[in-house]
């Protein structure tokens, strides 16, 4: 027989477990070392996912139906004709300085998106190049507190606490500062 993690009343088990027990919130609940965790947060977290995903789904059938006739291939090709013949109706007009504005505009996006493009690599690359550093720098101190005696639990601490002195200088050299971020050691 499994116990019941809470009843409503004693009497509904045998009498040698009642004390096996304790009353809650008006009910008996199984007195169990360290309690039972209270998943009321895990249960509202995934309802809300499950929800969010619902909403996604909704969102994505919408989309889906609303463009389903679009071929992406057939409105870039209409797109280039509307933008070819706008062209050919300025060059009739002559307004050939609108012509070379809308290029220049054109031209101007193309660039800036690959500008952008360049920012968004070059920040992910000075992240991962951190990432690396701040790594490799963990990596020396563990080493240097192999041998100095400290305890298990306060590594993390003390790995935390050497950082605040240690960096790495620019050839990957460990390298202790002071306050005003100088090296503390000329060699």
């Amino acid at each position: 027989m499994a116990l019941a993690l809470s009843v409503e009343n004693l009497d509904e088990l045998p009498e040698a477990i009642h004390s096996l027990y304790v009353e809650k919130d008006g009910k008996f609940v199984l007195d169990v070392d360290g309690g039972v965790p209270d998943v009321a947060g895990l249960k509202a977290a995934i309802q809300a996912e499950r929800d969010h995903a619902k909403k996604a789904e909704k969102i994505q059938k919408e989309f889906e139906a609303k463009y389903k006739d679009i071929d992406p291939d057939k409105y870039k090709e209409f797109l280039t004709k509307a933008e070819q013949a706008e062209e050919d109706r300025l060059k009739i007009e002559g307004n050939f300085q609108q012509i070379e504005e809308k290029k220049m505009a054109l031209q101007n996006a193309a660039h800036q998106k690959l500008l952008d493009d360049k920012d968004a690599l070059l920040q992910a690359a000075e992240f991962k190049s951190k990432q690396y550093a701040n790594s490799a720098l963990e990596g020396f101190i563990s080493v240097g507190m192999a041998g100095a005696g400290i305890h298990t639990f306060a590594t993390d601490e003390a790995i935390e606490n050497a950082k605040k002195i240690f960096t790495l200088d620019e050839y990957g050299d460990v390298v202790a500062l002071d306050s005003d971020g100088d090296p503390l050691f000329d060699e």
